[in-house]
């Protein structure tokens, strides 16, 4: 587990990989993607991109990989392209059309417009979830019941807030209006709790010791790495 800083972030500065892999493939129309502008934005966004997606740029090894919530940019077609990978997001922030481009590009169609909760067993390598729980997504037990069966390694960015935070939705499936509150660093610590012997140096004490924050709107995050429940 590692707390998401200002000390963590400079340090990856140095290289800045994200930005380099971004530079190298990226093109013009690809700046429009949503994703692509925040990786471009934030220099936090891709220190956690770095740290989650950053070995698969390097390694000779295929590798078989589920990303959960990941988005489009210009990286995601040089990860299918170099990998067994598969993309299941809802693209709430970018079109069919541009995932149909990549998918034409690397020949192959890898890109799930559904939920995670709908998809079919498989085994996987390695599953990624960036940024995705619990403040997009507020499943996360049952997220991790459902895919440590399914994986070698699960790589998380997890996010919540010490001051209140909450958000008014509308239900897609009703007329409700409601109101969504996010998580604190109690309640993430709980739901980690009883998943503390799958996580990879698990260091719960970090929901205490989060004082700084990285982002404007004032969340804390961590990348938590599990270790998946092997196949019998």
């Amino acid at each position: 587990m590692r707390l998401v800083t200002s000390s963590f972030v400079n340090e990856y500065l140095k290289q800045d990989n994200t930005k380099y892999w971004l530079d190298q493939y990226s093109d013009s129309g690809q700046e429009t993607l949503i994703c692509q502008q925040w990786l471009r934005s934030s220099a936090a966004k891709r220190c956690i991109y770095e740290s989650l997606y950053g070995d698969l740029f390097k390694s000779p090894k295929k590798t078989r990989i589920l990303d959960i919530g990941g988005g489009l940019t210009a990286l995601t077609p040089i990860l299918a392209a170099k990998h067994d990978y598969r993309l299941v997001d809802l693209l709430a922030h970018d079109s069919l059309k541009h995932a149909n481009q990549m998918m034409d590009a690397v020949k192959r169609n890898f890109v799930s417009v559904e939920d995670w909760a709908t998809l079919k067993k498989s085994r996987y390598d390695l599953i990624l979830a960036n940024d995705i729980f619990p403040n997009v997504d507020q499943r996360l037990q049952g997220f991790l019941e459902t895919y440590l069966p399914q994986a070698t390694e699960i790589k998380v960015l997890l996010t919540w807030y010490e001051t209140p935070r909450y958000y008014s939705v509308k239900r897609t499936d009703g007329e409700e209006l409601m109101y969504m509150l996010a998580w604190n660093g109690k309640q993430l610590q709980g739901v980690l709790e009883e998943f503390s012997a799958s996580i990879s140096s698990p260091d719960l004490s970090i929901f205490k010791r989060a004082t700084e924050s990285v982002f404007p709107n004032g969340r804390h995050t961590c990348i938590v790495k599990f270790n998946g429940i092997p196949s019998p």
